[in-house]
């Protein structure tokens, strides 16, 4: 599946582990926080450790 925005990708990928039943409240907040600060920088593509830094 194509995404436009790592943050589009962040929230299919945290309603499916919610849908098995993680809870992920913390986790989940922290990972759309990232895709935010990646989709701001305009980061296309696999997540790099520059980027993670």
């Amino acid at each position: 599946m194509k995404y436009k925005t790592l943050l589009e990708a962040a929230e299919d990928y945290l309603r499916y582990r919610r849908q098995l039943g993680f809870a992920l409240r913390i986790e989940g907040y922290q990972l759309c926080k990232f895709a935010q600060y990646a989709d701001a920088q305009g980061h296309k593509g696999p997540i790099t450790i520059e980027l993670a830094l």
